[in-house]
């Protein structure tokens, strides 16, 4: 696996971004009996049932031309309501966003594994419809909100891709043609990249919610990242909506102690002296794989501030694909959600200054790309 050499250790109005959303269509399912099949080929003949559509899959081309190595980023996938309501984690997403848009720093695709999507079956789904929906899956938050589509695509070469990365890891993987951008990816996704020009692949969580597959899904997804990918997971540290309170009170015991060990994994495990940058990262993300267990110390408080442990596998996940961990960003929210975020590896190096096409186009400059989508967002509380 390439890594980084070093280890250091009211009235409202709808927003639409990116282009038009298809009509979602369904996926083909097996034939009893039938041969194995890669997941380029499955993808291939993968339709919906009764013959909807047909996903058309280009030929999948080595490119030439050097593509940067991506990172691996972890945030919590905080409140739906994180477009329209001012706080330190969205400045902080709007100016990742910023970094990024400058064109050679962009990813080829961005892989997202939301602690928002369990998988239905014993494996892990992949998405492929070429126009995902976007899904608005909370309730009693502002009318606005349900307004929001983000309208990247997700590219049939891309998800066979990423089929392809789990299945060679060894993960059980199919296709899902019906599943759209739930909150804990467009969310976020709207800040860091507003024009939605960048193909987006969601991948769901493992049914068993066992941390050693998702330290593998981690290992299996890491790979990509060497030829362009950037891996997005979104879950939380900490993440029990019973606790969430507002004004100056406290956060609860449990939710400190499980920040401050995840902060102590990070700062100090990776920087023992292990043989390879490889074996620390490893010892990193199999210590984090290990939370929930009654064996480990922090099992306790870990169990307190996560009744279900979804928002914690992405961690797994983003910590397993390797690089060198920096805490970007950290505080909490209602009392009991902390914002720690992560960064595995280094942004894409910035070699020029982009262009001053007009505000909230695809190459529109840093600040005017951030300006226009919060002015958009703020359209949403007018």
């Amino acid at each position: 696996m390439k890594r980084n050499a070093s280890v250091k250790p009211g009235g409202v109005t709808s927003v639409k971004i990116g282009g038009k959303i298809s009509p979602s269509a369904g996926r083909s399912p097996r034939t009893a009996g039938s041969p194995p099949r890669s997941p380029m080929s499955a993808l291939k003949s993968a339709g919906a049932r009764g013959g909807k559509f047909q996903v058309h899959v280009a030929a999948v081309e080595e490119e030439e031309e050097q593509i940067p190595e991506q990172p691996a980023l972890f945030i919590p996938s905080s409140s739906p309501a994180l477009l329209i309501e001012k706080s330190d984690f969205h400045d902080f997403l709007a100016e990742m966003g910023n970094r990024y848009s400058f064109p050679e720093r962009h990813p080829k695709c961005v892989v997202v594994v939301s602690s928002r999507w369990v998988s239905d079956t014993d494996n892990v789904q992949v998405m492929c419809h070429p126009r995902p929906k976007t899904v608005h899956d909370f309730f009693g938050f502002a009318e606005g909100l349900y307004e929001v589509e983000y309208c990247a695509t997700c590219d049939a070469e891309h998800s066979a891709r990423v089929a392809e990365a789990l299945s060679e890891g060894g993960i059980p993987v199919e296709f899902e043609g019906n599943r759209g951008f739930d909150v804990g990816c467009w969310s976020p996704m709207c800040l860091l990249f507003p024009a939605a020009n960048i193909p987006v692949v969601q991948v769901s969580l493992h049914s068993g919610r066992e941390g050693l597959m998702h330290l593998r899904m981690g290992q299996a997804l890491g790979a990509l990242r060497d030829i362009g990918y950037l891996i997005l997971c979104t879950g939380g540290i900490t993440f029990n909506l019973l606790e969430l309170g507002y004004g100056d009170r406290q956060p609860p015991p449990a939710a400190v102690v499980v920040d401050k060990w995840v902060k102590d994994v990070m700062t100090y495990e990776e920087k023992k002296k292990w043989p390879t940058a490889d074996a620390a990262w490893d010892a990193r993300s199999q210590k984090l794989a290990q939370v929930f267990n009654p064996s480990a110390d922090v099992s306790h408080a870990a169990l307190l501030s996560h009744p279900v442990p979804d928002a914690f596998l992405p961690l797994i996940v983003a910590s397993a694909t390797g690089g060198a961990s920096t805490r970007v960003h950290e505080g909490w929210a209602y009392c009991a959600l902390s914002m720690a975020s992560y960064l595995f590896g280094d942004l894409p190096p910035q070699k020029g200054v982009p262009g001053v096409p007009a505000p909230g186009s695809a190459g529109a400059a840093p600040e005017e790309k951030a300006a226009s989508i919060v002015e958009k967002n703020a359209l949403l509380t007018a």
